[in-house]
């Protein structure tokens, strides 16, 4: 193996597979658990129209397996009520591995059932439970005070799939032929009554030529948070910049308050341990 090869394989292996604390992880699970409690919460008193409606059917992923006749909305119901206990104990319990194995069958199943009607920030929820597996259950410090170390794995890759979101975002939506770089996507989706004229939306009537920029800028933030988050040089700039874009996409479209806290969520796994300890939580590492 050459030299550069060798190099580049260190440093991969290092990257995916080396040690670190377990303190954004931890941070990440109680509040992955706290905002899975919402999604489901709210959830749970329109089961008839999200499962069980006959219509959906043939919106849901694997139908075939479900004959055609929709679920019962009493085990919906006991489905959810199920995850919302289960995910109590995920986020307070000394032992989150058991409630996590213990949710994965019912959430899995819930998002089988709920097929396309989950919306595309539910397929990012489903994969997160399944790449937590690879995440280390410790706690931030171990009894005698000192910070528990585990693999990062499970951290990249949840990094990984976030930032892959907003990289994936740009040629989408400059291949989808929805009008992003003269503006008129977005100006149709701040003037629709469906996504639109809500809140600044409602109160300021952009014109075209200012949709234009703020579309290009909304393509440039995107493309800028999912590779500028990587180096430490530009990691705050990309952190803010990611909060101000959520921001406004809250304060002007009609998007599930959801989305943008699961996405900003994410962010906590890119704290580093210095950082966290300045908050209080765990010691810097030596």
């Amino acid at each position: 193996m050459t030299q550069p090869a060798a190099a580049a394989q260190s440093r991969i292996g290092a990257f995916f597979f080396s040690e670190g604390s377990c303190t954004s992880l931890v941070v990440f699970r109680v509040g992955f658990a706290m905002w899975s409690l919402w999604y489901w919460s709210v959830r749970l008193p329109h089961v008839w129209e999200l499962f069980c409606r006959p219509v959906l059917r043939p919106s849901v992923r694997v139908a075939g397996l479900l004959g055609t006749a929709p679920p019962p909305v009493w085990l919906i119901q006991a489905l959810i009520i199920g995850v919302l206990g289960l995910l109590l104990g995920f986020a307070a319990s000394r032992r989150p591995r058991l409630f996590h194995l213990l949710l994965l069958l019912p959430v899995s199943i819930l998002a089988i059932l709920q097929g396309r009607n989950s919306g595309a920030y539910s397929d990012l929820a489903l994969i997160v439970w399944w790449l937590l597996l690879l995440a280390p259950y410790a706690r931030i410090q171990s009894e005698d005070g000192t910070l528990c170390l585990g693999p990062i794995t499970g951290k990249r890759l949840l990094a990984l799939q976030w930032s892959s979101v907003y990289l994936i975002a740009v040629p989408a939506k400059l291949l989808d032929g929805g009008g992003w770089l003269n503006g008129r996507g977005l100006w149709r989706a701040l003037h629709s009554e469906h996504t639109g004229q809500f809140l600044l939306s409602a109160w300021v009537d952009l014109p075209l030529w200012l949709c234009r920029i703020a579309s290009c800028s909304t393509l440039a933030a995107e493309l800028f948070v999912g590779i500028a988050i990587w180096f430490p040089r530009t990691r705050k700039a990309a952190l803010v910049v990611c909060i101000l874009l959520h921001l406004g996409m809250a304060l002007s479209l009609r998007i599930t308050p959801l989305f943008h806290t699961l996405m900003l969520l994410h962010l906590v796994l890119f704290v580093t341990d210095r950082e966290w300890a300045r908050a209080g939580l765990g010691q810097s590492a030596s």
